[in-house]
């Protein structure tokens, strides 16, 4: 709900200030990164993340997108070999998530290659996602400890924040950098202080095929 309201007013928005008559378009993407979660006393970054799905476009003028995205994607963190325990009350957390997602994201294209025709683009927009099925991990420095999270410990959704920039490879098939940061916690409310925050975040690269 929040998303639509946020398109219906860029969109009423931009006609408003470009008085021209804006094409739609149609995509498809494909994404990988590293992720990591913040909270979860990893070091990070070695969790491999994945997303795909179908976007939407509405030019507002020559070189400015509105974008509508859905998408499935994996997300979470991972524990390396050289994690361990350090304080008997802190947890070593990896976590792993399928999400369905709909990001509503404004785009600014700009650089102009030898065609006469934009070569860069910059994206920023928010996301909401859906947490399809979650499983998590738990290390203690006491192999006695039995404190574990429960798939009811997590939140059922969040909203993120996400930034790319890109370039246009082909005429119809671009390449981003990625970045994403969730906006809030993970985990449901708690008053135990040993695991009380789990943020994720990711970096990575995406592969953008406009159809038409």
């Amino acid at each position: 709900m929040i998303t639509c309201i946020l398109l219906s007013i860029l969109v009423s928005l931009s006609n408003k200030l470009s008085g021209q008559q804006g094409e739609f378009g149609l995509g498809v993407f494909a994404y990988s990164g590293m992720s990591q979660i913040d909270g979860d006393d990893l070091r990070g970054f070695q969790y491999f993340s994945y997303e795909f799905g179908m976007s939407g476009t509405y030019a507002t003028s020559e070189k400015t997108l509105l974008m509508i995205s859905l998408s499935y994607g994996k997300q979470g963190s991972e524990r390396g070999s050289e994690d361990r325990p350090l304080l008997s009350n802190k947890y070593l957390a990896e976590v792993d998530y399928n999400r369905a997602s709909l990001l509503a994201s404004y785009r600014w294209k700009f650089g102009f290659d030898w065609d006469g025709e934009y070569k860069y683009y910059l994206d920023t927009g928010l996301k909401y996602s859906r947490i399809l099925d979650v499983e998590s991990r738990l290390t203690a420095s006491s192999v006695n400890d039995p404190y574990q999270l429960l798939a009811s410990d997590f939140q059922s959704q969040f909203l993120s924040i996400q930034f790319g920039l890109g370039i246009k490879l082909l005429k119809n098939l671009g390449l981003g950098f990625r970045y994403e940061h969730c906006l809030q916690n993970l985990l449901e409310e708690s008053d135990d202080l040993r695991l009380n925050r789990l943020i994720p975040f990711e970096i990575g690269l995406a592969l953008n095929y406009n159809i038409f």
